[in-house]
């Protein structure tokens, strides 16, 4: 029996009655509460060939609009393929099929339900309305009038247009959507706040750095949340459990500094930080490349050279030197040894993991009477562990005693892919059945959290929930059709691990500065993040005078 393949999304409808799953390329609609799976991408004869997706699946949303329930729900899909696909639920019709220019990192829809806000690898968010054409071509100049057509797209326009009537006119040139906002880095989250008249939408990238921007003038910036010592990984609004004012509501933020950030985003400073570095000890899944140079250098031939002395170890953020040579060799000895072949695996000893925490998910879940005062979910890329708050904590700053006793910790054994919230006292979680489990711990693909007044456990026969059904039916085995993806591609934040060097954390308080590092770069670019950095000291030094 071949490897069943994991589910890397989840996303349930606003209504709690669909839920699908992203599995490779492939989508799966089902029955919430039954459990059952109602339709398929794979099945036969219900798109046009050609309209699945032909890579890995990294984002799902479903928009529905709640002041019109008699329109269908709509799912917003993109992947690896850098395709764009809008769906109509619960047939999963594909309405449209848009090419992006770079791979999508965070998709949201605007306050009003009628764009697609897109964050994307190269630093661009773009606005796109929902009924904008398939053929709309997105710019990477927000400069540039129109985009540049393909020699096919000349050609079969010049079709179209010789097959119309005459004078009826040629055929219109396909829309062009420049971006709204960039940042200078690779954005990793975007989120809005509801404010009124304008909304503010908040976009996070790989250094640090959090922006707050008009909504949709976007290049009118309302402020910047500083604070955040590595590399920003999610963004959560979270309003608050009673009041639905914007103002009484906070951000949430979260990375690689060990600690969820809670900000006051109207005077742009972090109420408190609540320590996760527990979260990290159920680090599963780690990076590949930890050798001290990137590339392999198997079987290369080398010739020792006694005579010249080994270098001094290097300091700071420089990558750690080669093995240095055999201090038993004297110059009497033979000058010119014979060669050797030099293996990685044996010559080198691995890099340490610095880096252990990528939170790559923050949900929610509210208040109720069976559930208790709701709960914020954490969750680390390739770790088993999932982080849990309560929500008094998040807003009554009073009630915060140590920040190590306010989290709360559950290990599941298996990495955790994604999380869904299905209820106020339910939430679903996809777990990488691929890896390697300890035989005490099952290894499904699905497990259910059952959320208490007092703590968050796992129960494996929940209430109004067939978990077992999901379990067989909600995964794919594995084929030559449908690989099982590989740890880059199935954990692409691992990424952010080798672009830290050794530092402190947002918790290590040093009254003196602090050591920072370049982020995996050198020359320059190295130079520059370190005044850049050494700016945003300043700032907050005087924001905490003030």
């Amino acid at each position: 029996m071949a490897p069943r393949l994991p589910v890397q999304q989840l996303v349930v409808s606003p209504d709690k009655n669909f839920l699908v799953l992203a599995i490779n390329s492939h989508l799966q609609l089902f029955d919430r509460a039954a459990g059952t799976r109602l339709c398929s991408t794979e099945d036969a004869g219900l798109n046009p060939p050609g309209s699945n997706h032909s890579g890995l699946i990294r984002l799902l949303l479903i928009h529905q609009e709640l002041d019109a329930p008699e329109k269908a729900p709509l799912l917003i899909s993109t992947g690896e393929d850098k395709l764009l696909k809008t769906w109509q639920l619960p047939d999963l019709k594909l309405l449209h099929s848009r090419q992006l220019i770079k791979r999508a990192t965070s998709i949201a829809v605007s306050p009003n339900g009628k764009n697609i806000v897109i964050a994307d690898k190269f630093g661009d968010v773009y606005d796109l309305p929902f009924d904008a054409p398939s053929q709309t071509v997105f710019q990477s100049d927000p400069d540039q009038e129109e985009a540049p057509k393909s020699t096919a797209d000349q050609s079969s326009g010049a079709k179209d247009a010789d097959s119309k009537v005459e004078g009826e006119g040629t055929k219109p040139v396909a829309r062009a959507v420049a971006p709204i906002a960039g940042h200078v880095s690779v954005l990793t989250s975007l989120v809005f706040i509801p404010r009124q008249p304008s909304p503010l939408l908040v976009t996070a990238d790989r250094d640090e750095h959090i922006r707050m921007s008009r909504y949709p003038q976007a290049w009118s910036i309302e402020g910047y949340l500083l604070g955040h010592r590595k590399f920003v990984g999610a963004l959560l609004w979270l309003p608050h459990p009673t009041d639905p004012e914007p103002a009484q509501g906070r951000l949430l933020s979260a990375g690689g500094d060990n600690a969820l950030f809670v900000w006051d985003h109207l005077r742009g400073l972090a109420t408190q930080t609540i320590d996760l570095s527990a979260i990290a000890n159920g680090l599963k899944v780690c990076p590949a490349k930890q050798a001290w140079f990137s590339k392999s250098r198997t079987n290369k031939r080398r010739r020792t050279n006694p005579i010249e002395k080994a270098e001094p170890a290097p300091t700071g953020t420089e990558p750690p030197s080669a093995p240095a040579i055999d201090q038993n060799n004297s110059a009497g000895h033979d000058q010119h040894p014979p060669a050797q072949d030099v293996h990685t695996e044996s010559a080198l000893e691995p890099h340490p993991i610095v880096q252990k925490t990528c939170v790559n998910k923050i949900v929610y879940t509210t208040p109720s009477d069976h559930a208790g005062p709701g709960y914020v979910l954490v969750t680390s890329v390739g770790s088993s562990t999932i982080a849990y708050i309560p929500l008094p904590r998040i807003f009554d700053t009073s009630q915060a005693t140590e920040a190590g006793q306010i989290a709360r910790y559950l290990d599941l054994g298996l990495p955790v892919l994604d999380l869904a919230v299905l209820s106020p006292g339910l939430v679903l979680v996809s777990l990488d059945s691929s890896f390697p489990s300890d035989s005490s711990s099952p290894s499904s693909s699905f497990r259910t959290l059952s959320l208490t007044p007092d703590k968050i456990e796992e129960v494996s026969d929940p209430e109004g929930f067939n978990l077992a059904i999901l379990n067989e039916s909600g995964s794919i085995e594995s084929s030559s059709e449908l690989p099982m993806p590989s740890q880059e591609l199935l954990y692409p934040e691992l990424l952010l691990f080798t672009k830290d060097s050794p530092g402190t954390s947002a918790l290590d308080n040093k009254p003196h500065g602090r050591d920072v590092g370049t982020g995996g770069r050198s020359g320059k670019k190295g130079e520059g993040r370190l005044v850049s950095q050494a700016r945003c000291e300043i700032v907050l030094a005087k924001a905490a005078i003030s």
